[in-house]
Protein backbone atom coordinates (compact mmCIF):
# COMPACT_ATOMS: atom_id res chain seq x y z
CA UNK A 1 0.00 0.00 0.00
CA UNK A 2 1.77 3.51 1.11
CA UNK A 3 5.24 3.45 1.79
CA UNK A 4 6.31 0.44 0.28
CA UNK A 5 9.20 2.37 -1.39
CA UNK A 6 12.58 3.31 0.23
CA UNK A 7 13.23 7.33 0.05
CA UNK A 8 16.22 7.48 -2.26
CA UNK A 9 19.16 10.08 -1.75
CA UNK A 10 19.88 12.40 -4.53
CA UNK A 11 23.66 12.13 -3.94
CA UNK A 12 24.35 13.82 -7.65
CA UNK A 13 25.92 17.26 -5.68
CA UNK A 14 27.57 15.06 -3.20
CA UNK A 15 28.98 13.49 -6.55
CA UNK A 16 29.77 16.53 -7.72
CA UNK A 17 31.77 17.75 -4.71
CA UNK A 18 33.49 14.49 -4.55
CA UNK A 19 34.81 14.89 -7.86
CA UNK A 20 36.30 18.66 -7.57
CA UNK A 21 37.78 17.14 -4.05
CA UNK A 22 39.58 14.40 -6.25
CA UNK A 23 40.85 17.16 -8.84
CA UNK A 24 42.53 19.24 -5.90
CA UNK A 25 43.81 15.65 -4.58
CA UNK A 26 45.92 15.31 -7.17
CA UNK A 27 47.28 18.82 -7.85
CA UNK A 28 48.01 18.53 -4.18
CA UNK A 29 49.90 15.63 -4.75
CA UNK A 30 51.46 17.09 -7.42
CA UNK A 31 53.67 19.15 -5.48
CA UNK A 32 56.89 18.54 -4.56
CA UNK A 33 57.31 20.36 -1.37
CA UNK A 34 55.17 21.63 1.70
CA UNK A 35 53.91 24.95 0.48
CA UNK A 36 51.99 27.79 1.23
CA UNK A 37 49.77 26.14 -1.83
CA UNK A 38 49.53 22.62 -0.24
CA UNK A 39 47.76 24.19 2.89
CA UNK A 40 45.36 26.36 0.98
CA UNK A 41 44.23 23.15 -0.98
CA UNK A 42 44.08 21.04 2.27
CA UNK A 43 41.61 24.01 3.25
CA UNK A 44 39.70 23.90 -0.11
CA UNK A 45 38.93 20.42 0.50
CA UNK A 46 38.39 20.45 3.94
CA UNK A 47 35.50 23.06 3.18
CA UNK A 48 34.10 21.26 0.36
CA UNK A 49 34.00 17.57 1.73
CA UNK A 50 32.32 19.70 5.05
CA UNK A 51 29.60 21.11 2.23
CA UNK A 52 29.29 17.26 0.71
CA UNK A 53 29.10 15.98 4.52
CA UNK A 54 26.06 18.58 5.27
CA UNK A 55 24.09 18.05 2.18
CA UNK A 56 24.22 14.43 2.30
CA UNK A 57 22.75 14.18 6.02
CA UNK A 58 20.27 17.46 5.52
CA UNK A 59 19.36 14.65 2.28
CA UNK A 60 18.84 11.95 4.49
CA UNK A 61 16.99 13.76 7.39
CA UNK A 62 14.66 15.21 4.78
CA UNK A 63 13.29 11.97 3.62
CA UNK A 64 12.80 10.65 7.18
CA UNK A 65 10.79 14.08 7.64
CA UNK A 66 9.18 13.70 4.52
CA UNK A 67 7.68 10.25 5.24
CA UNK A 68 6.81 11.35 8.54
CA UNK A 69 4.99 14.59 7.19
CA UNK A 70 3.34 12.04 4.74
CA UNK A 71 2.07 9.34 7.83
CA UNK A 72 0.67 11.87 10.11
CA UNK A 73 -0.95 13.45 6.94
CA UNK A 74 -2.82 10.05 5.71
CA UNK A 75 -3.68 9.48 9.06
CA UNK A 76 -5.45 12.31 10.14
CA UNK A 77 -7.67 10.90 7.17
CA UNK A 78 -8.69 8.23 9.80
CA UNK A 79 -12.47 9.43 10.01
CA UNK A 80 -12.73 8.07 6.56
CA UNK A 81 -12.12 4.53 7.82
CA UNK A 82 -14.62 2.04 9.48
CA UNK A 83 -13.44 2.62 12.83
CA UNK A 84 -12.90 -0.85 13.63
CA UNK A 85 -10.21 -1.53 11.22
CA UNK A 86 -8.66 2.04 11.73
CA UNK A 87 -6.06 0.62 14.13
CA UNK A 88 -5.42 -2.59 11.83
CA UNK A 89 -4.62 -0.32 8.81
CA UNK A 90 -2.58 2.19 10.98
CA UNK A 91 -0.39 -0.40 12.59
CA UNK A 92 0.40 -2.17 9.50
CA UNK A 93 1.21 1.03 7.96
CA UNK A 94 3.78 1.46 10.82
CA UNK A 95 5.40 -2.14 10.39
CA UNK A 96 5.92 -1.13 6.73
CA UNK A 97 6.89 1.92 7.08
CA UNK A 98 9.94 0.51 9.26
CA UNK A 99 10.80 -2.24 7.57
CA UNK A 100 11.48 -0.38 4.68
CA UNK A 101 13.60 2.14 5.89
CA UNK A 102 17.16 1.21 7.53
CA UNK A 103 17.81 4.23 9.32
CA UNK A 104 14.66 3.46 11.54
CA UNK A 105 15.47 1.85 14.84
CA UNK A 106 11.46 2.27 15.51
CA UNK A 107 8.55 4.08 14.84
CA UNK A 108 5.71 4.85 17.09
CA UNK A 109 1.83 6.59 17.41
CA UNK A 110 0.53 7.78 20.40
CA UNK A 111 -3.48 8.97 20.16
CA UNK A 112 -5.26 10.91 22.70
CA UNK A 113 -7.75 8.71 24.80
CA UNK A 114 -10.80 7.72 22.61
CA UNK A 115 -9.60 9.86 19.77
CA UNK A 116 -8.61 7.34 17.14
CA UNK A 117 -12.06 5.30 17.34
CA UNK A 118 -14.04 5.63 20.22
CA UNK A 119 -13.50 1.83 21.13
CA UNK A 120 -10.64 1.98 23.94
CA UNK A 121 -12.43 -0.07 26.29
CA UNK A 122 -13.28 -2.94 23.42
CA UNK A 123 -9.40 -2.64 22.82
CA UNK A 124 -7.94 -3.34 26.14
CA UNK A 125 -5.54 -6.36 26.03
CA UNK A 126 -5.50 -5.52 22.45
CA UNK A 127 -1.21 -6.07 21.11
CA UNK A 128 -0.42 -1.87 21.57
CA UNK A 129 -2.84 -0.50 23.74
CA UNK A 130 -2.63 0.75 27.28
CA UNK A 131 -4.58 -0.63 30.36
CA UNK A 132 -7.04 1.77 29.58
CA UNK A 133 -7.05 0.94 26.13
CA UNK A 134 -5.68 3.90 24.51
CA UNK A 135 -4.02 3.54 21.52
CA UNK A 136 -0.31 4.07 21.99
CA UNK A 137 2.04 1.77 20.13
CA UNK A 138 5.98 1.24 19.14
CA UNK A 139 7.36 -1.23 16.86
CA UNK A 140 11.07 -1.67 17.33
CA UNK A 141 13.39 -2.72 15.39
CA UNK A 142 15.80 -5.45 17.25
CA UNK A 143 19.43 -6.11 16.89
CA UNK A 144 19.80 -8.16 13.73
CA UNK A 145 18.13 -11.14 13.27
CA UNK A 146 15.63 -10.55 15.94
CA UNK A 147 12.99 -9.05 13.66
CA UNK A 148 10.60 -6.31 14.35
CA UNK A 149 8.33 -6.50 17.90
CA UNK A 150 5.21 -4.54 18.14
CA UNK A 151 4.51 -3.48 21.65
CA UNK A 152 2.73 -0.98 23.82
CA UNK A 153 4.86 2.18 24.80
CA UNK A 154 4.02 3.37 28.18
CA UNK A 155 5.84 6.00 27.99
CA UNK A 156 3.74 9.35 27.92
CA UNK A 157 4.68 11.06 24.54
CA UNK A 158 6.23 14.52 25.75
CA UNK A 159 5.30 15.01 22.32
CA UNK A 160 1.85 14.84 22.48
CA UNK A 161 2.00 16.86 25.72
CA UNK A 162 3.60 19.69 23.71
CA UNK A 163 0.69 19.56 21.17
CA UNK A 164 -1.93 19.62 23.03
CA UNK A 165 -0.56 22.09 25.43
CA UNK A 166 -0.03 24.35 21.98
CA UNK A 167 -3.31 23.49 19.99
CA UNK A 168 -1.86 25.95 17.25
CA UNK A 169 1.33 23.96 16.46
CA UNK A 170 1.37 22.79 13.36
CA UNK A 171 4.91 21.45 12.82
CA UNK A 172 7.80 18.38 13.25
CA UNK A 173 9.67 18.72 16.66
CA UNK A 174 13.38 16.75 16.75
CA UNK A 175 14.74 15.13 19.88
CA UNK A 176 17.75 15.59 21.51
CA UNK A 177 20.03 11.84 20.64
CA UNK A 178 19.35 9.17 23.67
CA UNK A 179 20.92 5.72 23.90
CA UNK A 180 19.24 2.49 25.05
CA UNK A 181 21.00 -1.01 26.14
CA UNK A 182 19.05 -3.74 23.56
CA UNK A 183 20.46 -7.20 24.32
CA UNK A 184 23.55 -6.23 25.54
CA UNK A 185 24.34 -3.68 22.87
CA UNK A 186 24.02 0.16 22.96
CA UNK A 187 21.67 1.91 20.56
CA UNK A 188 21.53 5.35 19.49
CA UNK A 189 18.76 7.53 18.55
CA UNK A 190 17.05 10.21 18.14
CA UNK A 191 13.22 11.02 17.44
CA UNK A 192 11.21 12.88 14.53
CA UNK A 193 7.72 13.81 15.65
CA UNK A 194 4.57 15.05 13.69
CA UNK A 195 0.97 15.90 14.94
CA UNK A 196 -2.09 14.18 13.49
CA UNK A 197 -4.36 16.37 12.72
CA UNK A 198 -7.68 15.72 12.17
CA UNK A 199 -9.16 16.05 8.76
CA UNK A 200 -12.84 16.95 10.65
CA UNK A 201 -12.23 18.89 13.45
CA UNK A 202 -8.42 20.17 12.75
CA UNK A 203 -7.61 19.49 16.16
CA UNK A 204 -4.46 17.25 17.01
CA UNK A 205 -5.94 13.85 17.88
CA UNK A 206 -1.95 12.20 18.20
CA UNK A 207 1.26 12.02 16.90
CA UNK A 208 3.28 9.66 14.64
CA UNK A 209 7.04 9.27 15.62
CA UNK A 210 10.38 7.92 14.29
CA UNK A 211 13.17 6.63 16.05
CA UNK A 212 16.15 7.42 14.18
CA UNK A 213 19.25 5.68 14.19
CA UNK A 214 22.25 7.47 14.29
CA UNK A 215 24.79 5.01 14.88
CA UNK A 216 25.38 4.58 10.98
CA UNK A 217 27.03 8.11 11.16
CA UNK A 218 30.24 6.74 12.82
CA UNK A 219 31.05 4.31 9.57
CA UNK A 220 30.44 6.80 7.32
CA UNK A 221 32.76 9.37 9.35
CA UNK A 222 35.61 6.58 9.77
CA UNK A 223 35.15 6.00 5.72
CA UNK A 224 35.54 9.59 4.97
CA UNK A 225 38.91 9.98 7.13
CA UNK A 226 39.91 7.00 5.56
CA UNK A 227 39.61 8.52 2.42
CA UNK A 228 40.91 11.50 3.29
CA UNK A 229 44.36 11.00 4.68
CA UNK A 230 44.63 15.17 5.22
CA UNK A 231 42.11 15.43 7.58
CA UNK A 232 43.55 15.21 11.86
CA UNK A 233 40.01 15.10 13.08
CA UNK A 234 36.06 14.83 12.38
CA UNK A 235 33.60 14.96 14.42
CA UNK A 236 29.79 15.16 14.38
CA UNK A 237 27.67 16.99 17.17
CA UNK A 238 24.56 17.81 18.41
CA UNK A 239 23.34 21.28 19.45
CA UNK A 240 23.02 20.28 23.26
CA UNK A 241 26.68 18.84 23.15
CA UNK A 242 25.93 15.18 22.20
CA UNK A 243 28.91 13.54 20.40
CA UNK A 244 26.96 11.69 17.50
CA UNK A 245 30.32 10.32 15.37
CA UNK A 246 34.16 11.31 16.17
CA UNK A 247 37.67 10.33 14.80
CA UNK A 248 38.12 8.88 18.78
CA UNK A 249 35.33 6.57 18.96
CA UNK A 250 35.58 6.72 23.14
CA UNK A 251 33.78 10.34 23.19
CA UNK A 252 30.81 8.34 21.36
CA UNK A 253 27.34 9.64 23.81
CA UNK A 254 29.80 11.91 25.84
CA UNK A 255 29.68 15.50 25.46
CA UNK A 256 31.28 17.87 23.57
CA UNK A 257 32.01 20.26 26.81
CA UNK A 258 34.70 17.20 28.09
CA UNK A 259 36.69 17.69 25.24
CA UNK A 260 39.52 19.85 26.16
CA UNK A 261 41.94 17.93 24.96
CA UNK A 262 40.82 17.96 21.26
CA UNK A 263 40.33 22.14 21.58
CA UNK A 264 42.45 22.81 24.25
CA UNK A 265 42.22 27.10 25.42
CA UNK A 266 39.53 27.47 22.02
CA UNK A 267 36.90 25.06 23.46
CA UNK A 268 34.25 26.86 24.48
CA UNK A 269 33.86 29.08 21.33
CA UNK A 270 33.68 25.36 19.85
CA UNK A 271 30.75 24.75 22.14
CA UNK A 272 28.91 27.85 21.77
CA UNK A 273 28.85 27.81 17.80
CA UNK A 274 27.05 24.17 18.20
CA UNK A 275 24.54 25.37 20.63
CA UNK A 276 23.50 27.92 18.59
CA UNK A 277 24.02 26.78 14.97
CA UNK A 278 26.57 28.26 13.90
CA UNK A 279 29.17 27.81 11.56
CA UNK A 280 32.76 28.08 12.15
CA UNK A 281 36.30 28.44 10.98
CA UNK A 282 39.00 28.82 12.98
CA UNK A 283 42.90 28.05 13.68
CA UNK A 284 43.54 25.63 16.89
CA UNK A 285 46.28 24.24 18.96
CA UNK A 286 44.75 20.83 19.74
CA UNK A 287 46.82 19.65 22.93
CA UNK A 288 46.02 15.63 21.89
CA UNK A 289 47.03 15.83 18.76
CA UNK A 290 50.24 17.95 19.90
CA UNK A 291 49.86 19.98 16.55
CA UNK A 292 48.42 23.63 14.64
CA UNK A 293 45.15 22.82 12.85
CA UNK A 294 42.70 24.63 10.66
CA UNK A 295 39.12 24.11 11.90
CA UNK A 296 35.64 24.65 9.92
CA UNK A 297 32.31 23.96 11.70
CA UNK A 298 28.82 23.24 9.72
CA UNK A 299 25.80 23.35 11.27
CA UNK A 300 22.64 22.20 9.65
CA UNK A 301 18.65 21.78 11.30
CA UNK A 302 17.43 18.47 11.08
CA UNK A 303 13.91 19.36 10.97
CA UNK A 304 12.97 22.91 9.33
CA UNK A 305 12.39 25.67 12.04
CA UNK A 306 13.12 23.42 14.53
CA UNK A 307 15.88 24.23 17.54
CA UNK A 308 17.56 20.75 16.62
CA UNK A 309 20.95 21.43 14.55
CA UNK A 310 23.82 18.80 14.32
CA UNK A 311 27.23 20.23 13.30
CA UNK A 312 29.70 18.72 11.01
CA UNK A 313 33.33 19.88 12.86
CA UNK A 314 36.45 18.87 10.20
CA UNK A 315 40.13 19.71 11.25
CA UNK A 316 43.33 19.65 9.26
CA UNK A 317 46.60 20.21 9.55
CA UNK A 318 48.10 23.44 9.19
Amino acid sequence: MLMKSKYKIKMTTIGIVMAVIGTLSTSCASLNRPSRMATELNIQRMELLSEAVVIYWEQRMGGYVRLLRTLADFMGDYEFLPANIRRDVYDQLLFSALESNAGFWGIETVWLPNSIDGMDAQMIGRPGSSATGQHSVIFLRDLPGRGIHQRYTSVVAAELVYYINNPNARYGLAGNPESQTVFGEEVSFFRISYPIISRGSNTVVGTVSALVDISKVQPHLMELMLDNPEIAFMSVYANNGHIIASFNPADINSNISGLTMVYGEDLSTVVQAVKYGENLFMRLRSPVLNDNLKMILRSFEIVSGIDMTWSVAIAVWR
